[in-house]
């Protein structure tokens, strides 16, 4: 009897011996799989990371690329101002309705502007005569006034001939 209790408790230990080596292998197996794992994570992370410093350079050499066409761009509109002012001058100022240019000596070519209202002011100037055919064509609709009145051109602001400023 005592052999058979020794052989069935050999057994039984032989028994757990082989559990504990099957769940051994298991938990080697899970090990080997989270060691990949984590290999690959790194090698993504690794790889991210240079694909970041990538897009970081390239972001810095758009910027660079920008802030000198900017400053390109401003240098033209510059050189583009300069250029009207000096074909400006050379030309004289004229009127932006006849083209006739602007005169100091007789009245109908003096440079004049309208009287606009505070929240249009456009500043709109041309010559006396033009302002003054803009009154004399809406004559019909002074409804009796002494001085005629018209609209300006550019913000449709109703203005007097006796509004008109020499400028």
């Amino acid at each position: 009897m005592d052999l058979r209790k020794a052989k069935e408790t050999s057994e039984k230990l032989a028994e757990e011996a082989q559990n504990r080596e099957e769940k051994l292998q298991r938990y080697e197996e899970k090990l080997e799989n989270l060691k990949k794992s984590i290999a690959k994570s790194k090698k993504n992370k690794a790889e991210k990371i240079e694909k970041l410093d990538v897009l970081k350079k390239n972001k810095k050499e758009l910027n660079d690329d920008h802030r000198s066409a900017s400053k390109r761009m401003m240098l033209l509109s510059y050189e583009y101002f300069d250029v009207a002012t000096k074909i400006k001058d050379e030309n004289g100022e004229s009127c932006p309705l006849c083209g006739v240019e602007y005169g100091d000596k007789i009245h109908f070519n003096l440079k004049c502007k309208l009287p606009c209202s505070y929240k249009r002011q456009c500043g709109f100037k041309s010559c006396y005569r033009c302002l003054e055919d803009i009154c004399l064509e809406n004559e019909g609709g002074n409804h009796g006034r002494i001085c005629p009145a018209g609209k300006c051109p550019t913000c449709d602001t109703d203005f007097t001939c006796c509004q008109i400023i020499k400028a």
